[in-house]
């Protein structure tokens, strides 16, 4: 997801980007659920952990989200390595 940093009114303010190998050594927002850090340090150099959110839906229910900055994209991780 990319935000309009150039101050100009839009219609639609948030672009989701689908052609990520445009996106290397940049920074992102990453919210997880399930303890995803482990799968997105590969194609990371650094994770460092904001907060974590807990969403209650009733009584024992919810679901917990970590929300960290990924630094230092590095593209998708090959499946074998």
């Amino acid at each position: 997801m990319r935000l309009s940093g150039t101050g100009a009114r839009r219609q639609q303010p948030v672009d989701l980007e689908n052609n990520l190998s445009r996106h290397r050594g940049e920074n992102f927002l990453a919210v997880t659920v399930h303890s995803l850090d482990q799968q997105m340090r590969r194609d990371f150099d650094a994770l460092t952990e904001l907060e974590t959110i807990e969403i209650k839906s009733g009584p024992g229910g919810g679901q917990t989200y970590t929300v960290y900055i990924a630094g230092g994209y590095r593209g998708v991780a090959s499946a074998g390595g």
